[in-house]
């Protein structure tokens, strides 16, 4: 017998209970993705700043210097063998337009830096953030429109207020739209017998798509480093690897600074 014939053959309340149970299973792995974006990626991603982050972006900050700097030697130096004078600001111009796109990169990067410091200035107690949690898991069961379908428009508006107040870590407004949505019902025990049964097989293959993706989620960055996040020793010799390599940066920009300082008396 397969799935659908098991769910064929039974009656309409034993349906009705199925589809509550896995109505609950696809919230359940569904907020439990949006937490793991809203909540844990930026929670991890800070951490990786606060501990690695920072001194990664100081070593990109001084290798976009340092190739700044190369090129600008070397722009100057084809000047003079085309035998024309060092035109110091058509060079700035070019190297404006040559490193556009990594300028923009260490813009965002800084941005990143900047969002870390606040999100550890402005964490939530370990109760409030299970608080909002909760909350907001309560609500998807009222108020997601991917498991109520017949929710009204004004529902639908509370769903926004209720991502945005989950995105923003508002507990108070969460507390408040649990007050306000306590008197819907979604009437699910009026579904026809069609209708449960097609939303039990919608349900399954949710359910499965959504482990699929947490799944995948958790292989990538900074999911994939968090376990390292937490051993010292690891944090060290990463922190150790881009000491190194600065220190080797700085030896390449001091010969070429030496290049340039002569080459602004020619």
């Amino acid at each position: 017998m397969n799935d659908l014939e098991k769910y064929t053959n039974k009656g309409q309340t034993q349906l009705e209970d199925d589809y509550l149970l896995l109505k609950g299973q696809y919230i359940h792995y569904l907020t439990e993705k949006d937490i793991l974006l809203e909540c844990g990626k930026p929670q991890i991603d800070a951490l990786y700043m606060v501990k690695i982050g920072q001194q990664q972006f100081d070593l990109m900050q001084r290798q976009l210097d340092f190739k700044q700097l190369k090129r600008k030697v070397e722009l100057a130096v084809g000047q003079l063998n085309h035998n024309q004078r060092i035109d110091w600001k058509k060079i700035d111009n070019q190297l404006d337009t040559e490193f556009v796109a990594e300028n923009e990169r260490i813009f965002l990067e800084t941005k990143r830096i900047e969002q870390a410091n606040y999100y550890f200035t402005h964490l939530h107690t370990v109760e409030d953030t299970m608080e909002i949690r909760r909350l907001y898991r309560q609500l998807a069961k009222m108020l997601h429109p991917d498991v109520n379908p017949n929710i009204s428009q004004m529902q639908i508006s509370l769903w926004y207020a209720v991502k945005e107040a989950y995105d923003q870590g508002n507990l108070d407004s969460l507390r408040s739209l649990e007050i306000i949505t306590g008197d819907f019902s979604n009437n699910d025990i009026t579904l026809s017998k069609d209708y449960l049964l097609s939303k039990i097989e919608l349900m399954k293959t949710g359910i499965k798509n959504l482990i699929n993706e947490i799944q995948h989620l958790l292989q990538q960055f900074p999911f994939s480093i968090e376990k390292l996040l937490n051993n010292e020793m690891w944090v060290q010799e990463q922190c150790s690897e881009i000491a190194l390599q600065i220190e080797l940066l700085n030896a390449e920009q001091t010969k070429y600074t030496e290049k340039f300082e002569l080459l602004k008396y020619i």
